[in-house]
């Protein structure tokens, strides 16, 4: 029985994640560096040590803190209009708070990021934790994001479904022992991310529908 629901959030939430895979131009520009295929997509998901050791493999002599840096500078500019909702986020946490269900953030962005996305889009009170980037030594595939979120929770990891787009986010939640489903962005689930998640399901309205008889009963 799912008793509590923890979401990633660029990529699942809000369509931020092209944000951050389309700035790498930019951003490597600022840094003076060489856009190198392959590295959008082999930081995708990732954070803290993880994300440093992706920056030495394409880029050993680059200061990697910088790059970040400037990163989250240059999708925080373009975020400033407004925060992009995903196709049924709105209706999802309304159907889980109508159930009493209690719903944590999990994601590798850094909380004060994480809480500006969610003022900005009107959700923040939804939730009632936040497990985010620098509050664990391992990001994404490690499951200690997810066990983070929900400890704080107050359940065991089995009582918790955890809501994912990306590969990297998959792994950590079937490491974390939580029901995991898959609503995939700019990745596709391949053989392998499927024999790891609950699910594969198109969209955040087709969770609300996959989730109804899977919830405690309303009282």
């Amino acid at each position: 029985m799912i008793r509590g629901v923890i979401f990633d959030m660029d990529g699942l939430m809000f369509d931020t994640e092209r944000l951050f895979y389309g700035s790498w131009p930019e951003v490597c520009a600022l840094q003076g560096v060489e856009n190198r295929p392959g590295f959008a997509d082999a930081i995708r998901g990732s954070n803290g040590p993880r994300a440093m050791e992706i920056i030495r493999e394409f880029y050993p002599d680059v200061d990697g803190e910088r790059l970040m840096r400037n990163c989250y500078a240059v999708v925080q500019r373009k975020l400033a209009a407004g925060v992009p909702k995903k196709k049924g986020l709105d209706e999802l946490l309304e159907f889980l708070k109508a159930r009493g269900i209690p719903m944590a953030i999990g994601s590798s962005t850094r909380s004060p990021m994480v809480r500006r996305n969610l003022e900005m889009a009107g959700v923040a009170g939804y939730f009632t934790a936040i497990s985010a980037g620098e509050m664990v030594q391992r990001g994404k595939p490690e499951p200690e994001v997810f066990l983070l979120a929900a400890r704080m929770l107050g359940l065991p990891p089995g009582d918790c479904l955890v809501l994912e787009d990306s590969h990297n986010g998959i792994r950590a939640g079937h490491a974390a022992g939580c029901v995991t489903v898959m609503v995939p962005d700019l990745a596709p689930a391949t053989d392998e991310i499927l024999a790891l998640c609950e699910t594969c399901l198109p969209d955040l309205l087709a969770v609300r529908d996959w989730l109804a008889p899977r919830l405690p009963a309303c009282e």
